[in-house]
């Protein structure tokens, strides 16, 4: 880290240090307000993206799988979901602990319940029992079904689904 780096970052926590709490935690709360709004609107433009459908010679790879695979599909799913929205994402929750924080210190029960109510909603995570199946696929279907680089990007899961695996999700 260069001296400039260190200065700046010292003359940064002096300025917040010395800011009166309540307007350290109405500034946490705004810088919040500004990072859900950014996150709404990256939220709607990876869902947007959902509705892509994969090409043919992806389902193709797909057929070739073993039916075990769909158990880590959704898992793969949510990976581009989560890629499309990582930046915007990571400084939402950011804001979020860092308004958290400020009210903890600062005690306002509207912002509390705000937060807490949309911790609820954020961390309501239907992540994990993916993970957890696409963990327990060995470990060659699990890099099978990494390798499709059209599955980087979201995609109409669905859509996929019916169209690889016919005889369970789709008409055949």
């Amino acid at each position: 880290m260069t001296i400039r780096n260190i200065l700046l970052l010292t003359s940064i926590a002096t300025l917040t240090a010395c800011s009166p709490p309540e307007k350290q935690s109405n500034h946490a709360y705004l810088h919040y307000r500004e990072q859900y709004i950014q996150f709404a609107n990256i939220l709607t433009e990876c869902g947007n993206k959902r509705k892509k459908t994969l090409s043919d010679s992806t389902i193709d790879i797909l057929k070739t799988l073993p039916q075990e695979s769909i158990e880590g599909f959704g898992h793969v799913l949510n990976l581009a979901d989560r890629k499309c929205m990582a930046n915007t994402y990571r400084d939402f929750m950011e804001s979020l602990l860092l308004a958290e924080v400020e009210n903890y210190k600062n005690g306002n029960s509207d912002i509390e319940n705000e937060l807490l109510t949309l911790k609820k909603i954020q961390f309501m995570d239907l992540y994990l029992p993916a993970k957890r199946k696409f963990e327990q696929l060995p470990a060659n279907i699990q890099k099978a079904l990494l390798s499709i680089q059209e599955m980087q990007e979201p995609f109409d899961g669905l859509d996929a689904l019916e169209r690889a695996w016919p005889k369970i999700y789709g008409i055949e």
